[in-house]
């Protein structure tokens, strides 16, 4: 599923079904199988609406940032409703982003990961998705440690 190529179609979207198998196919790289990762989805969320491939895409990017970033100490993606939008947190306690960066970090060819470990392409590829999708990524400062990148999706409607 991973693999094939999205529609492009908005469907609605299982989000905590669309997560627990971005988790899974991030537990299999070599870099994320200690990593211990903690969902908080309230149930009473409803569906979004977009494309669970692309969602797909996006979380498994974040997560294997963040699974680099903060060795065994943990990831933990929790979601909310924040008006017509649903939101994913996706924080993790890895060493941060300098201020100066937060906003380069989305520029295509941009990475702050060692010459031969990053593309410098998966976060501005990531937001991309999230645009086209109606929705949007952000990084927001996580105080001294990590980072907090936030998800957003708009719920689906009645004639969707």
């Amino acid at each position: 599923d991973y693999g094939r190529q999205s529609s492009g179609e908005h469907e609605a979207i299982n989000v905590k079904s669309v997560i627990a198998s971005a988790v899974e196919l991030v537990k299999l790289s070599r870099n994320a199988s200690d990593v211990a990762f903690k969902i908080d989805f309230p149930s009473d969320i409803p569906a979004a609406r977009g494309s669970e491939d692309m969602l797909r895409q996006v979380l498994v990017n974040l997560l294997l940032n963040a699974a680099d970033a903060c060795d065994a100490s943990g990831v933990c993606i929790s979601g909310r409703r924040e008006g017509d939008m649903m939101c994913l947190d996706v924080v993790d306690q890895g060493e941060g982003i300098p201020a100066e960066m937060r906003e380069d970090i989305f520029s295509p060819m941009f990475t702050t990961k060692d010459r031969g470990k990053g593309t410098g392409l998966g976060l501005s590829i990531s937001r991309d998705l999230m645009r086209r999708m109606d929705g949007d990524l952000v990084l927001l400062a996580n105080g001294q440690r990590g980072c907090r990148f936030i998800l957003s999706l708009p719920f689906m409607r009645g004639r969707d």
